[in-house]
């Protein structure tokens, strides 16, 4: 099985050529190392003794050369070097032609460079799996970047080009299971790719998709409902985020106690919501589905707009009641509210608490209305709200008067706040 590794941008060329050519930091020995080459002017910078082991390294030509390139770039970005590493299984062998092949007319290629990008490559033979370090600058012969924010899916599609061309083991690509290609600098910071994995809810997610996916066959449920209800199952929670019209645009997962996850950072090649339905074949009917993600069919959308006196929209500051106030261009003062949700019951419990507030903010009351709440679908709210209302005319003066600056700054149409 062949993997590659992308680590992060650097910005400077020669601890990195040293770090491929000398060893220096290198967790390995490096001996049985070859300058594979790569589209450079500077020579093979190991020097050997009798035996054919490395005597005399100097990198410093070779650093020079690819800083020259660097600064072609003119922008801001000083980070213009990238290091790749491409591991083949445990006794597998490619020759170095082979290698600078690969990398020059497959690999980098696809990951966007071109023959005006710099590069070489060295080949490290001291551990068991045979690997090779490849070193690039970003920087093409205009001065602009290679983009490189999908080279680890990139880079993946071309090992796999490698894999059937010379018979090596195959290993699935990270977008065809439900594994996760953990950067250098999460394995780091966990320890180990076994830690990472421990500590990561996504694993356990993705885990149980995979659970999902072998008892249905092969493959997930063929539509969000029956995919709700797998997941449901097996201790997982689905949310569904809405756009203002109240369609999805995304999903996020729960495991049993864990955090909600978005789709994204659990597996964003098949757990999106558009990769669900494109890649894993998962249908979406909204008439139909809707409902397990608890979203109702047939969205409730109320507005109320009423006039208003500068009294009236001074109270509505005061109180602070969620209403929207504007000055229409008769210079009239009005106040509404919008109210849009797809939960239903919450919807109308809101709109009744807004219809209060509305009230009270306008009219005022001799009288304390009490507004009893109920647990209803999965939504718990307060037990109680009590309505205090203005009762005299000269209690508002007073909050007016406590108020003054606020009010007088507020205009016509400020303090607008929509319910959605």
């Amino acid at each position: 099985m062949t993997v590659h590794k992308v680590t992060a941008r650097r910005a400077k060329a020669a601890p990195t050529l040293s770090y491929i050519y000398r060893g220096e930091g290198h967790e390995h020995d490096v001996n049985l190392i070859k300058h594979i080459g790569g589209n450079v002017f500077t020579q093979d910078p190991i020097e050997r003794n009798k035996f054919g082991l490395p005597e005399n390294i100097d990198v410093s030509e070779l650093a020079k050369e690819f800083e020259e390139q660097a600064d072609l770039h003119k922008s801001k970005g000083r980070k213009l070097f990238k290091h790749y590493i491409i591991s083949l299984a445990p006794g597998e062998q490619l020759e170095p032609h082979q290698w600078f092949e690969h990398i020059n007319s497959d690999y980098l290629p696809a990951l966007g460079y071109d023959n005006s990008c710099k590069w070489i490559a060295c080949q490290h033979d001291d551990k068991e799996h045979s690997h090779v370090h490849i070193f690039t600058c970003m920087v093409k012969g205009d001065g602009e970047l290679v983009k490189t924010q999908n080279d680890v899916m990139l880079g993946f599609d071309s090992i796999r080009r490698l894999e059937n061309k010379y018979n090596l083991q195959k290993l699935e690509s990270p977008d065809q299971n439900w594994g996760k290609h953990f950067s250098k600098g999460e394995l780091k910071h966990y320890g180990s790719r076994k830690e990472a994995e421990s500590s990561d809810w996504g694993a356990i997610i993705r885990a149980r998709f995979n659970q999902i996916q072998t008892e249905n066959g092969g493959k997930l449920p063929n539509t969000m409902t029956k995919l709700v209800l797998a997941l449901a199952n097996k201790g997982i929670e689905v949310k569904a985020r809405l756009d203002d019209e109240g369609k999805i645009i995304g999903l996020s997962f729960k495991a049993d106690d864990g955090a909600w996850l978005a789709a994204s950072r659990i597996k964003k090649s098949r757990l999106t919501f558009p990769n669900l339905q494109r890649k894993e074949g998962v249908s979406y009917v909204p008439e139909r589905d809707n409902a397990a993600f608890g979203i109702g069919n047939n969205e409730l959308k109320l507005s109320i707009s009423v006039d208003i006196t500068e009294v009236q929209f001074a109270k509505i500051k005061v109180f602070k009641a969620k209403v929207k106030v504007r000055k229409r261009s008769n210079a009239k003062l009005s106040a509404g509210f919008t109210f849009c949700s797809s939960k239903q019951a919450y919807q109308i419990m809101i709109m009744s608490q807004t219809i209060m507030e509305l009230l009270k903010a306008l009219f005022g009351s001799d009288k304390q209305f009490k507004w009893e709440q109920k647990e209803h679908n999965d939504y718990l709210y307060q037990n109680s709200v009590d309505y205090n209302l203005v009762e005299k005319e000269e209690t508002f003066n007073q909050l007016k008067a406590d108020h003054k600056n606020w009010i007088d700054g507020g205009g016509g149409g400020g303090g607008e706040t929509e319910l959605c």
